[in-house]
């Protein structure tokens, strides 16, 4: 690695650990040593750039969507099974390499730097970890070398090495896969520079084209040239030599630096890896061969029943405590009740217990049988309601091995149906514990009553959550939480009827069924008609033996329906409802960053869906739109879209197009939200006294500023005839230039007005216009029109020292630095006071003055008080300002 990258990856990691949690990595000489060299050896590299973090604190453990496969292997357990994979695969070199036990996650790159990391989730989409992975070792945040920065995706294992495990936690109580992973998932970041990545596997783009690289080997090798820390790996060249490296593995796994649970095994010509396909999601030409499950004897000592939301009565074994591969284990899996009977396993066995793929523990066989043993009874009631118990129907019409209960009224189902609701929507915050208190506080029935807990919201920031610890959810929590129900109000059909908890129908089953009907399934009043116990329309959709019992459990949650849409939750039909559909099918949307409501993007998919556009994840050319909680904003995808030609529009614009409002269609709009608090800015609001805010006229730029603790950005607009002139970017840059062309004057004024509006809406305050007009000039028609890109105004500072205590609005100041004469800023802080100043600590938005001995030195605080438009004065001056003078 270069120097020139070496500076990059250290003054990236300084300014993400300092802005994001405040807890710098160095002192501010040292990384004012660091962007003075790399100053002297890039004067214009784009990193000395970057103000702030260049990851936003909030996006910690959002949801985002991979554009890399993300998918595993299948798995073998023994020599021979592997052989036969082998040869059926007619391979030829295999790259072997440590299947590291940790968490899998992705970083992606853009021209360099490392643009987000996204935990592995479900394959497609996984929760945002990139605020933590720039602390991980071994994961760059600058990639590239001096001719250019790398482009493209690294797929990498997550570890906490031993050292780090037993440095962080002495005691060892748990495994180190499962504390890494709680250190990945934590919001402060806490302790993760402990974690370790190991790459294994990238998707490399140049010139706009991925590179196809011939072998496994290869990959490895350009991982390792671009500064990642590569799992370690060895190139076998037939079965024998790998069956003895894996032989060997197993064999020193005690004493590698972190902990494996097998070895994975690829063809290395990747030609022909690809040329054997892929069977559910696992690509045929690779596989993990797992080392033996871990197992232990322990007693069986009880059995516990627990209940599903469609009734489903499950055998779960209470064991004596006993130690599984790092993990105290005391209940494992006893699946129903015929694999008692076959295992012909009772109270008071010795049995043997295994972590099955060493996550979950399971019984798999019994190794004593005492005399007093007891028979683990089969239940012939119900154990939370008393009412009568069955066995479920197969498909087939015969009787499964599940037990049930057959009691409609059941509380274990309606809790269940709750909790399935929550988790088929992805309602984030109600976890078991506090789904269970809102049960209890509130009487929650069915999830309809879930949508009248905002009249409530009061006494759910009161909920007791944990009565030992006196714990309660408080108000952030639950304005979190009734913002995620406030979200899935509007549904498509599917996830409608899909998330009801309804035996043989989930959201994918109703959308099959859907396709398959043509036409006939459409709304949810053709769902609850009674149609799908007719044969002929059951055999067409696809449901021939399972559709009476599906029909059955829609009319015994009649009632629910009912009150769900009574309580407000809107149910949308599907695209070929809407007329003229065909003209919007192919239009697409893109979503970015956190929207001023609340919601995720993925909130918007299906809403999307069901008015014609598709949801997509980046900004190409061909895009209709991007979304944006700031459409002025000077981030790269907005740079990008604007360069594409592709209007950038806000939330408000968003939920026009989901209602159909922008079509003309009859759709119901989304539900109103509740009012969001704007980011803070300490500038005073001007006061509105229309709903239309006046646009910039004729040969006059009106200038926009937005400043919090992260940015400082200016906006501005201006007419030229017909055309819309913005320009925008940083505080103290030249900004960029966008000019669109309405052919009319009052339309152009019209979206001025609308930009402007926006604008407000999204927190900028108007700090001034800027005449275009050339001095005596007349303003009319026939005047030289103003330049495409007015110039700048001069950012707004506060008043000069001797005013200051009279009109500064937050009258703060901050000294940095030793002071020519030698007082401490303590000193200061008693003559402040008097003069109506608070002393701070350090540069912040609305901060008055920032004092030093030098006030032209360079240095972060100096550089950030100019990037906020903060006067910088000396001792001399501060001293001026204590006396009034």
């Amino acid at each position: 690695m270069s120097r020139i990258s070496d500076l990059r990856n250290q003054i990236l990691k300084a300014k993400h650990a300092y802005y994001y949690s405040g807890e710098p990595i160095m002192s501010d000489a040292e990384y004012d040593a660091l962007e003075d060299e790399l100053r002297k050896l890039a004067p214009d590299d784009p990193v000395l750039a970057i103000v702030g973090a260049q990851v936003p604190a909030d996006s910690m453990l959002t949801k985002a969507r991979h554009s890399i496969p993300m998918g595993s292997q299948s798995k073998v357990n023994s020599e021979a099974e592997f052989r036969a994979w082998y040869v059926k695969s007619e391979i030829a070199v295999l790259h072997a390499s440590l299947k590291g036990d940790g968490a899998s996650a992705a970083a992606y790159y853009s021209n360099g730097r490392l643009v987000q990391a996204i935990s592995r989730g479900d394959g497609t989409v996984g929760e945002d970890i990139t605020a933590n992975a720039l602390r991980f070792k071994g994961l760059p945040a600058w990639v590239g070398d001096d001719s250019g920065g790398f482009t493209g995706a690294v797929r990498f294992e997550v570890i906490l090495t031993v050292d780090d495990w037993t440095r962080i936690d002495p005691s060892r109580s748990k495994n180190p896969r499962n504390a890494g992973a709680g250190i990945m998932g934590r919001k402060n970041g806490h302790q993760s520079d402990f974690l370790t990545i190991f790459a294994f596997d990238l998707d490399e783009t140049r010139e706009g084209r991925s590179v196809a690289f011939r072998t496994e080997i290869e990959k490895a090798t350009r991982l390792a040239e671009l500064g990642f820390s590569v799992i370690p790996h060895q190139a076998c060249a037939n079965a024998d030599e790998a069956v003895a490296y894996f032989q060997n593995i197993a064999r020193t796994r005690d004493s590698l630096p972190f902990w494996i649970d097998g070895v994975v095994m690829k063809i290395d010509d990747i030609a022909s890896q690809t040329a054997l396909g892929v069977t559910g999601g696992r690509p045929k030409g690779q596989m993990a061969w797992k080392f033996d499950s871990v197992g232990v004897e322990t007693m069986l000592e009880g059995v516990v029943v627990s209940g599903g939301h469609t009734g489903g009565l499950y055998p779960t074994a209470q064991l004596h405590p006993v130690e599984i591969g790092g993990t105290t284990v005391s209940n494992a899996s006893l699946a129903n009740y015929d694999e008692i009977a076959r295992l012909d396993v009772a109270i008071g066995d010795s049995v043997w217990v295994v972590k099955a793929n060493d996550i979950i523990p399971k019984i798999i066989r019994v190794t004593h049988r005492p005399k007093t043993r007891t028979p683990i009874p089969v239940p012939t009631q119900c154990p939370f309601c008393g009412g009568d118990v069955g066995r479920r129907q197969t498909s087939g019409g015969g009787e499964g091995v599940i037990i049930e209960c057959r009691n409609s009224e059941c509380s274990i189902k309606s809790s269940g149906k709750i909790r399935r609701w929550i988790a088929s929507l992805d309602i984030l915050g109600i976890g078991d514990a506090v789904r269970e208190a809102m049960i209890e506080r509130f009487g929650l029935e069915d999830a309809a009553d879930l949508y009248v807990l905002r009249n409530r919201a009061d006494e759910l920031a009161e909920l007791v959550i944990n009565a030992e610890k006196e714990l309660t959810l408080g108000e952030k929590r639950a304005t979190a939480i009734l913002e995620a129900i406030d979200a899935t109000r509007t549904l498509t059909l599917s996830r409608f009827l899909g998330s009801l908890g309804i035996d043989h129908l989930g959201k994918r089953r109703v959308e099959l069924m859907m396709t398959a009907a043509d036409g006939a399934l459409d709304t949810l009043d053709a769902w609850r008609s009674g149609q799908l116990r007719e044969p002929a329309l059951a055999e067409k959709a696809g449901v021939p033996n399972v559709s009476g019992q599906i029909q059955d459990a829609i009319d015994a949650m009649s009632q629910v329906i009912d009150k769900l849409l009574a309580n407000g939750v809107i149910v949308l039909p599907p695209v070929r409802d809407i007329p003229d559909s065909s003209t919007v099918a192919l239009k697409t949307v893109c979503i970015s960053g956190k929207l001023p409501s609340g919601k995720k993007k993925s909130d918007y998919a299906e809403p999307l869906k069901a008015v014609g556009y598709q949801l997509v994840d980046e900004v190409s050319k061909g895009l209709d739109y991007l979304v944006l909680a700031d459409p002025g904003s000077a981030s790269s995808k907005a740079d990008k879209a604007r360069r594409l030609g592709i209007e950038v529009i806000s939330e408000e614009r968003l939920e026009e197009i989901v209602s159909g409002a922008d079509r003309g269609q009859a759709l119901s709009s989304l539900p109103a939200r509740a009012p969001q608090p704007r980011p803070e800015n300490k500038r005073e609001e001007p006061e509105m006294k229309s709903a239309k805010p006046a646009a910039a006229t004729e040969g006059e730029v009106q200038r926009y500023e937005y400043v919090d603790d992260k940015s400082s950005k200016f906006w501005e607009v201006g007419i030229d005839g017909t055309s819309v002139n913005v320009r925008y970017g940083k505080i103290g840059t030249a900004g960029q230039t966008n000019t669109k062309d309405l052919g009319d004057a009052s339309a152009a004024s019209r979206h001025a007005e609308k930009l402007v509006a926006e604008k407000l809406k999204g927190g900028y305050q108007r700090v001034g216009g800027i005449d275009s007009t050339p001095k005596g000039a007349a303003k009319d028609k026939s005047a030289s029109p103003p330049p495409k890109a007015a110039k700048a105004a001069t950012p707004v500072r506060v008043p000069e020292p001797a005013k200051a205590a009279a009109s500064s609005v937050q009258k703060a100041v901050c000294i940095s630095g030793k002071l020519p004469s030698g007082k401490k800023k303590a000193d200061y802080s008693k003559s402040l006071a008097a003069a109506g100043y608070q002393l701070l600590d350090d540069v912040k938005p609305g901060l008055a003055y920032l004092v030093l001995a030098d006030p032209d030195a360079a240095g972060a605080k100096a550089d950030k008080a100019k990037k906020l438009g903060i006067p910088i004065i000396s001792e001399e001056e501060l001293i001026g300002l204590c006396s009034g003078s």
